[in-house]
This record gives C-alpha cells, structure tokens and sequence, in this order.
C-alpha cells in the first residue's frame, strides 16, 4: 500500500496538499474536519496544563497576599407618622419624590443625609476604640482615635487631609435603602472587623443627632415666632377687654337702648375671640417648647452593627475556579498559537520571516541598549 499516515496533529486532507497553499488559507473547511482542533490541544496538553497550573498557582498566590476585607452592616428605620396607606406603595412613592408620609422624611432623604460632606465629617472627626490601639497594662484603659487616624487619611493641609478622608470614607461606606420595607443599610469595608462595626455605629450615631439639631432648630425658630404671636395676642386681648371695659362703664342701663346692647355684644365677641386666639397659641408655644429640647431619635435602629465574623474578600474558592477556567482557555489558546507558529516555520511563511526578523532586531536592540554599545553599519 502507498497510502501514508498523515503525521500526529494534522488532517488526512492536510498530507495532501500543495506545499505552496498555507494550511490557514482558502479551502480550510473543506482541508480540516471539526476534530482538527482537538487533534492540536490533544497533542499539546503538557502546555495546556502548563498555562492552566500557572494561572491557578497566580491566583492563589494573589489570594494570600491579598489582605482579608471585613463588611460590617447596620440597618434602621425612619420613623412613620399614623396613615393608612401600605409601607412599600409610601417607599414607591418616595422614589418619585413624592411624600405620601406626611410628618416624615422618607428613606432616600436619610440615605442622602448619609453620604453628605456634614456627616461624613463629623464621623472622620470622631474617636473610636480601635483594634490596633492595645491598652495599658498598667492602666487598663485606651483612648480612643480619630477615625481620620486610624483610616490613616494623609494630606499636606488640614483641609487637604479632611477632603481625602471624606472621598475615603465614601469608596468604603455604602448606603442601600429597600423599597419595599424603607429599611435603610449601611455598609462599611475594613481590613479590621471592629473598626468597620465602630464606624457603622458612628454613621447611625451621627444621623440621629443631625435629626435631633434639624428638629430642635426648627422648634426653636417655631418658639420664637409664637412667642412674638402670643405677645400680640395677648395685647390685642388687653385692648379688646379695656374696650368692653370702658363701653360698661359709659352705659350703665344697656338693656332699654338696642344699640347700645347691639354694641356690647359685637365688644363681647371680640373678646372672646381674642380669648380664644391667645389660649390657642399658648399652647402651641408650649408643644414648641416640648419639641426644642425634645432629642428623642427619630430612626429606629433595627440591627446596630457587629464585629463581622467571616470575611467578605477575598473570595478564594472563587478565585481559584475562575483562574481555572481563565487558564484552561488561555492553554488552549497557547497550544493552537504554538501549533500555527510551528507548521509557519515548516513552511518558511513570509509572515513568520517577517515577524521573526522583527523579532531579532529588537532583542538585539535592546541588549545593545542596555549595555551601550552602537550598532555596527554594514558598509
């Protein structure tokens, strides 16, 4: 028989070809079969494994020196007045920035309040226990640090260093509200458990008391006002009393003149509706004042947050299957590229001469680079 067996790697069509037709060019569907492909990474799975293995190896070595990431959650509630609509059609509306809960903000306005500058400087500006700060044997006691401190926030002015820690405080902390129940959660990502728990207190901290300062400075500017209303009422009342005052004394007989007794009556509901305008302010004024040193919160804290027990990042398992799967396609990719540049130096390809030259001028130009030496003109 003269039949020959085409060599490993390549089509029984591929051994009959013209040595002048490259086997990448036209007619490869009709000169390869669907297993050709397989045919290559099965006779290159040693750099298949290789590739795939080096991929891995890097990912896991990624994962351990990767420091550990901690996320620490605390949730609350904005308080609701009485209504009878439904919670999630009340957050729905919210949404369009329509408020159905009257006498309440809604839950987007404590997220918006959360990420502002005011509040996340007041955090950077508070003292926390931290980890790191190992009490006194001898004293048994640790003061705390700024937040500012133990973020390690850096900056050549005062206000340089406060702008980098509020930017910083914002790509760690994330504020997520749910729609359905208005349930507001704060997020904070550490390398140290603790101090991500202490700082998501701090935020819950830190609403409550911008909610308490809004409250009593809108009670406070609402007691002046009625202080100055009930002054005038109270001398509008003097005024209307002294009048029905005068007008009795005048008239002593008012019974047999119907004007005059026309006249005493429209005195007598002037002052009675004076009487009733002054009580009616004074008790306002006194709500007022009840709510300017009102600090009752206004959130209900649903879940204060605790030290987190497993870490969040880096995600290992994960890592490695995705590196496993990124290397097996890299290997295969690697095995067809090899077993292109191998039939292209076979077959002397003009392309490969090119790319090879190339190749050559430039490891030759580097190292004469690297070393100093000038490259030498033919003549």
């Amino acid at each position: 028989m003269n039949d020959q067996m085409p060599p490993p790697g390549t089509s029984p069509v591929a051994g009959r070809e013209r040595a002048d037709v490259p086997w990448w060019g036209p007619g490869l569907v009709e000169r390869t079969t669907l297993l050709h492909p397989f045919a290559i990474v099965a006779g290159r799975l040693q750099l298949v494994a290789l590739v795939t293995v080096g991929f891995v190896v890097g990912s896991v070595a990624l994962a351990l020196l990767l420091p550990h990431r901690y996320v620490a959650l605390a949730s609350f509630a904005p308080e609701r007045s009485r209504t009878s609509l439904p919670g999630n059609l009340i957050g729905l509306a919210g949404q369009f920035g329509l408020q159905l809960d009257e006498g309440a903000q809604s839950p987007q306005f404590y997220a918006r309040v959360l990420e502002g500058r005011s509040v996340l400087e007041r955090v950077l500006q508070s003292g926390i226990a931290a980890a790191a700060n190992v009490p006194d044997e001898s004293s048994g006691t640790t003061d705390p640090i700024l937040v500012m401190d133990v973020l390690r926030i850096r900056g050549k002015t005062g206000a340089e260093r406060l702008e980098n820690g509020v930017n910083r405080l914002r790509r760690i902390a994330d504020v997520r509200v749910e729609v359905q129940t208005g349930i507001v959660t704060v997020a904070i990502e550490q390398e140290n458990g603790a101090v991500a728990a202490q700082i998501a207190n701090l935020f819950l901290s830190e609403l409550n008391r911008f909610n308490a300062n809004t409250r009593q400075s809108t009670a406070r500017q609402e007691r002046e006002f009625l202080e100055a209303r009930v002054r005038d009422a109270l001398s509008d009342l003097r005024d209307a009393e002294e009048q029905l005052r005068v007008f009795l004394e005048r008239n002593r007989r008012v019974n047999d003149s119907p004007e005059l007794t026309f006249q005493m009556q429209r005195l007598e509901r002037q002052a009675e509706f004076k009487t009733q305008v002054s009580q009616t302010l004074q008790q306002q004024l006194e709500q007022a004042r009840l709510r300017e040193v009102n600090n009752t919160p206004v959130v209900t804290v649903i879940e204060p947050a605790s030290v987190p027990v497993k870490r969040s990042k880096p995600r290992r398992r994960r890592m490695v299957i995705v590196a496993t799967v990124l290397g097996l396609a890299a290997g295969v990719v690697a095995a067809l590229s090899a077993e292109y540049v191998s039939r292209a130096r076979q077959r002397g390809d003009l392309d490969y001469l090119t790319l090879h030259r190339t190749w050559s001028d430039l490891r030759v130009g580097t190292r004469r680079l690297l070393t100093g030496r000038r490259p030498v003109h033919d003549p």
